[in-house]
């Protein structure tokens, strides 16, 4: 035992330092040719070095706010001139000229008097992008939890980090990969019989996600089991309505939230149902479930004027990359669509505002959610959650109500109002504190705001200077690859550090061991992809660790891999397609 221990550790320190050999003028070639996507690769990876370091100094801290006004955004009342009190990331104490228990030995007093605190937003509906800056700018624009709608089993451990503070990022709730009849790589799971499906509630129980979703396409015997499954083990059932499945269906199945009008919206059509949904609603007003539509999303659609109107107008394009401000300025100069996906969000954009206006006043609960996963076009993390806000404002929502599907309402959907939604004692310290009244105006979230995410203090001075670093690693010269060997060994570093893990995701390894390939660069892929499935055993990533071992020829560790990925995922395609070539 001890012997094999000392040989995983000499495995490891093996891989860690790797040294990139001499480029050669094909590789270099290749490199310069694609210095748009290095450039990125190096941005993300000052972005990693920067939140790991946050991470490590950023702790939370016993505050005591004096003489805040405190927004109940259930109701919509405001208790004027009141304390709060933060000891070890939970609200402690609550209202008047409160005092401090002796057990607290160093405090911090926030001079609150006149302005307004109110719990963290929530994003209800996130895809984990391959870049860290969405922790940093959701934060810095208060959001303080996000719903993760297709999660993986890395991302248990990860949200478990994020809770104990070793990570700075929002809390994070986890609806499981999505179930569904046909494959979305590394995002779903397929589910053929009614016994698997079962199956796979109980195992994604087990795994720790919070939530059962299920996507498109699906066939109703296999929906009602997943939705007796999941009543029986107590797990609530959310997600898409699957085409050709009746809307009034996810209502007598007991769906807890609904995505993106899923089943009024079809999909095959680009129509409105002709089942008469509004009937449904009324029959069913006393069930509990929300509405969480993405409205938002339209963003991706956007070009012509609107797409320049954002690029010239909108904050929060100083957050993103300059490659990726080229890459939507070119769009922005086409008023036709260049694929089916912006024609797609246009249109759905449309309906979901019509829908939205049509059901309101009739008692639908909300969520504010983006379906942002850091690659959508014209959607910056945490400042998307604003768009959508103020969609639901100019389609009709008074700002208080605005506020509760990003407040409150979220807790609720998600059963954890033991956790968050109001400011309570006993509850987490997820709180923002606002020169002026959001209820006013929603512009007042954003306007000289301060952050608490379990009692991590982010007052005005570190959001400026965690603003101003993105800006400055996102925008900084981009000639590095012009005599790429440093640089890139630099990156090669990075993807080696056995420290990384959670700080380097696993598409991010992916897409990186890719470019590498690429490059020429095949022994390099191979240590990445080692060191990613050391972080990450999942069978995607098998499947690529395999194909570097076979592109350097090591056909019989290839094999080990793939058959691995099979074990991992019987219904996985390429470890299958590679395993019968070969």
């Amino acid at each position: 035992m001890l012997l094999r221990f000392k040989f995983i550790l000499l495995f490891i320190s093996a891989i860690s330092s790797k040294c990139l050999a001499q480029l050669n003028d094909e590789s270099i070639q290749i490199i310069k040719e694609n210095s748009s996507k290095w450039n990125l690769f190096e941005r993300e990876k000052n972005i990693d070095v920067y939140w790991k370091k946050l991470s490590n100094e950023l702790k939370p801290v016993n505050v005591l706010f004096r003489e805040v006004n405190i927004i109940d955004a259930k109701s919509g009342g405001i208790l004027s001139d009141m304390d709060v009190l933060v000891s070890d990331g939970i609200i402690v104490k609550v209202g008047k000229k409160v005092t401090v228990p002796s057990r607290i030995k160093e405090l911090t007093f926030v001079n609150s008097k006149g302005k307004y605190m109110l719990p963290g937003l929530t994003d209800a509906h996130v895809h984990m992008g391959n870049s860290n800056v969405d922790k940093l700018l959701n934060l810095v624009t208060g959001v303080t939890t996000v719903r993760e709608m297709a999660a993986s089993p890395w991302m248990v451990g990860y949200k478990n980090e994020v809770s104990n503070n070793s990570i700075l990022a929002p809390n994070i709730y986890l609806a499981g990969k999505m179930l569904n009849q046909s494959d979305l790589w590394f995002f779903s799971e397929i589910v053929k019989e009614e016994e698997e499906a079962r199956e796979k509630v109980r195992y994604h129980k087990a795994l720790g996600y919070d939530f059962i979703k299920v996507w498109n396409v699906m066939h109703e015997s296999l929906l009602e089991a997943i939705a007796d499954e999941c009543k029986k083990q107590q797990i609530d059932l959310i997600g898409h309505v699957p085409h050709n499945i009746p809307f009034r269906t996810a209502f007598e199945l007991g769906f807890r939230t609904l995505e993106h009008y899923k089943g009024i919206i079809l999909d095959q059509t680009l129509q409105l149902t002709e089942e008469d949904y509004l009937s449904v609603l009324d029959e069913f007003n006393n069930q509990e479930f929300w509405f969480c539509p993405t409205i938002a999303l339209g963003n991706d659609g956007l070009r012509g004027k609107p797409a320049f109107d954002f690029l010239n107008n909108s904050a929060a394009v100083k957050y993103v990359p300059v490659e990726t401000i080229e890459k939507w300025q070119a769009l922005a100069k086409s008023t036709e669509f260049q694929s089916d996906l912006g024609n797609v969000s246009d249109s759905v954009f449309r309906m979901s505002k019509r829908i939205f206006k049509q059901l309101h006043g009739k008692g639908i609960k909300y969520l504010a959610g983006t379906d942002n996963n850091g690659s959508n076009l014209f959607m910056v993390p945490g400042f998307v959650l604003h768009r959508e806000l103020e969609l639901m404002n100019q389609l009709g929502m008074t700002s208080n109500e605005v506020l509760q599907t990003a407040i409150y309402n979220p807790a609720d959907a998600m059963r954890k109002l033991q956790e968050f939604g109001t400011i309570s004692v006993g509850k987490r310290a997820d709180l923002i504190l606002l020169e002026n009244n959001p209820q006013e105006d929603l512009n007042n979230l954003l306007i000289r705001n301060e952050v608490m995410v379990r009692g991590i203090w982010l007052d005005k001075k570190k959001i400026n200077e965690i603003q101003n670093s993105i800006k400055r690693m996102y925008s900084e010269n981009s000639d590095l690859f012009n005599e790429p060997q440093k640089p890139v060994e630099s990156l090669l570093n990075h993807f080696l550090n056995e420290e990384n893990k959670y700080i380097i995701k696993p598409i991010t390894y992916y897409l990186f061991s890719e470019a590498l390939m690429e490059a020429n660069l095949n022994e390099e892929a191979n240590s990445v992809m080692k060191r990613a499935v050391n972080f990450y055993p999942e069978y995607w990533m098998y499947d690529q660790l395999g194909k570097t071992n076979a592109i350097i020829g090591d056909s019989e560790q290839a094999r080990k891999n793939y058959e691995q990925s099979l074990k991992l995922y019987p219904h996985g395609r390429t470890a299958r397609a590679w395993l019968q070539k070969n």
